[in-house]
């Protein structure tokens, strides 16, 4: 598993990220968050890809904030 990762953000860096001409953070946010792999593209997959990143960022969201309420109602109690 960590060579498949190791693979997707080389990938990322030398397919993406070096070519878009990032100046600041932002633009870097914005490189990473559009990004969609080479063979995903190919596969007619890539609204898919970016659907399914969307709604797994909105759950890591919504449980981040769970926890954060949690925490803060076990810190007053």
């Amino acid at each position: 598993m960590a060579g498949e990762i190791e693979r997707y953000h080389r990938t990322t860096k030398c397919d993406w990220i070096r070519l878009t001409g990032i100046c600041n953070i932002d633009d870097a946010r914005r490189a990473v968050t559009e990004y969609v792999t080479p063979y995903a593209k190919l596969a007619g997959k890539e609204k898919k890809v970016i659907t399914e990143r969307d709604r797994k960022l909105a759950a890591d969201r919504e449980e981040r904030r769970r926890k954060r309420s949690e925490l803060s109602q076990q810190a007053v109690a």
